[in-house]
């Protein structure tokens, strides 16, 4: 039967995390090897580390060549000193919950085994709504061959060095859920600083997309903005980073959050808001989060019928099936937006239902339970 290792990257601070992590699951039993990477001198992070595996070693995380560390070198050197058939990387502040972890690890060591394929796809919870359910879910390359040659690149954001003739597989059993207990403002900062001194080096398709993301992120949105409008009106990257560039630009230029968590329609230009909706929308067909975009352009335009047509679509696509997802494009936004223009439409019926999926997201929203009083009234004024 295949084998196979954990890895993971461990640093300051990490120790409550690492134990939180390992004990969401029975680690020992799901993984026949487990090697980790220390990336601090704190004698408690390493004598925590040590508790699980005597495949622990030091990673020097500052040098004149990276100031302010290097996440790629730290996994590299994890995977060259890994032995097993296959590796599963984690890190500290994810979990692995759900019934029979065990038995779904044996499985596909099973079926790795009759199967052999270069990496694997897990899905990774990145945020749950009120119910402990996903809600924002990215599909994201998980475990991978050690024979295949595939490895870390990146000092941050890091990369996999998968090209399109390794075998791939989608493995749903297993999911993988962040949870993280640091400030979302540290890690960003230190991301950016490692992230703006390659950018001065050197703009290339990695540098200069998460550098964007990231300052998008930390709302440092005039610069941010700048770097990604290049960025995407240049074309000249994965079609991956160009989507989700053109998705940031779009929200930036078309959207607020309501007090209700909704997001709201408020578009500062039509016109460039509109060019980027259109490269999201052709560079991401599987996806939802265009369709919504163009749904909400044609409503602001007041082009009813198209909007309908684009909200629809959305609510059809698969939610968690591909790249980053996120839950609210794909039934909640669409529900909305389809309640008022059913109501618009007269098609009281219809509203009824969107009314009621978009309740189920947004129980207590006001113009919601307002909307469905009048449409009730309107089909009781109708039928008697």
């Amino acid at each position: 039967m295949k084998t196979i290792a954990l890895n993971m990257i461990v640093g300051p601070g990490d120790g409550k995390l690492l134990t939180r992590c390992l004990n969401s699951f029975d680690v020992k039993k799901c993984f026949d090897e487990i090697v980790f990477i220390v990336t601090t001198g704190d004698a408690e992070i390493w004598e925590e580390a040590k508790k699980w595996t005597d495949k622990t070693y030091r990673f020097t995380w500052s040098t004149a060549e990276h100031p302010f560390g290097n996440f790629g070198g730290a996994r590299a050197l994890a995977v060259e000193k890994t032995v097993s058939d296959y590796i599963m990387w984690l890190d500290a502040d994810d979990v692995i919950n759900g019934k029979d972890t065990v038995e779904k690890f044996e499985k596909l060591k099973a079926n790795l085994e009759k199967n052999e394929v270069d990496f694997l796809f897990v899905p990774y919870v990145l945020s749950l709504d009120k119910n402990g359910n996903p809600k924002d879910v990215l599909i994201r390359e998980r475990i991978f061959s050690k024979k295949s040659g595939i490895s870390w690149t990146q000092k941050v954001h890091e990369q996999m060095t998968i090209t399109p003739l390794h075998k791939k597989i989608v493995v749903n059993g297993i999911q993988v859920t962040h949870c993280p207990a640091k400030s979302s403002d540290e890690s960003l900062a230190r991301n950016i600083k490692i992230l703006w001194n390659d950018y001065q080096k050197e703009k290339n398709d990695h540098n200069t997309y998460y550098l964007g993301r990231d300052l998008m992120l930390a709302g440092k949105t005039d610069s941010a903005y700048t770097i990604l409008r290049d960025y995407v009106c240049g074309y000249d990257g994965s079609q991956a980073n160009i989507f989700e560039a053109a998705l940031m630009l779009t929200e930036y230029l078309m959207y607020k959050r309501g007090e209700s968590g909704i997001r709201t329609i408020e578009i500062s230009d039509y016109n460039e808001a509109m060019r980027y909706a259109n490269i999201a929308y052709y560079a991401g067909t599987p996806y939802a989060e265009p369709e919504v975009y163009k749904g909400d352009l044609c409503f602001y335009k007041e082009k009813i019928d198209e909007a309908e047509q684009h909200y629809k679509l959305a609510m059809g696509k698969d939610f968690g099936k591909n790249g980053l997802s996120r839950k609210e494009f794909y039934e909640a936004m669409p529900a909305v937006r389809l309640s008022f223009l059913s109501v618009i439409q007269g098609k009281y019926e219809e509203a009824l239902f969107y009314i009621k999926v978009a309740l189920e997201h947004y129980e207590k929203q006001k113009d919601l339970l307002a909307l469905r009083s009048e449409t009730m009234q309107k089909l009781q004024d109708i039928y008697g």
